[in-house]
């Protein structure tokens, strides 16, 4: 009888254990795409971040102008410790950076950090909705010659004709 429920337990704590393995798998799975989303979206700050396209940033050479403002004001002490120090981040070392620095932001940080928008969105002008008609440079020097050949009254007066038909 001791040996029944000895073997009971030993069973029981074997499916346990394949189940919490399995259960870590899937974390692990999940911690893996968490990480590739993550470096994802730092490398999507750099770029937007390196204003001539260089693959590298610095103080003298960063476009902090196009990035959310919410999402400066989260990684703005990443950037000023790269500006105290005078150094240049490639994508590899921005990431490296923003890896450690991620690990310290509070957790509403860090998810808006991950979650908002990157880009500044540029407010759209009234004017540049509309639609605004180009006249090429050909029919520009025709009108110019009409006008050279018939003078402006001859031309309104062939506009009006046009019109009636």
């Amino acid at each position: 009888m001791i040996d029944s429920s000895k073997d009971n337990l030993k069973n029981k704590l074997i499916k346990e254990n394949e189940e919490l393995h399995s259960t870590k798998k899937v974390n692990k799975h999940s911690e893996n795409l968490f990480e590739r989303k993550k470096l994802k979206r730092f490398e999507d700050i750099f770029k937007i971040l390196d204003s001539d396209n260089d693959g590298v940033i610095n103080s003298n050479a960063i476009d902090i102008d196009q990035i959310n403002p919410d999402i400066l004001q989260i990684i703005n002490e990443l950037l000023i410790e790269m500006e105290e120090k005078g150094k240049s981040l490639d994508l590899k070392g921005f990431t490296i950076g923003m890896q450690k620095f991620y690990e310290y932001l509070a957790s509403n940080d860090r998810t808006q950090l991950l979650n908002l928008k990157l880009s500044v969105e540029k407010e759209k002008d009234n004017k540049k909705d509309e639609h605004k008609p180009v006249i090429n440079e050909f029919s520009k020097e025709i009108v110019e010659n009409m006008r050279k050949s018939y003078g402006l009254s001859q031309i309104k007066n062939k506009w009006e004709e046009r019109k009636l038909k």
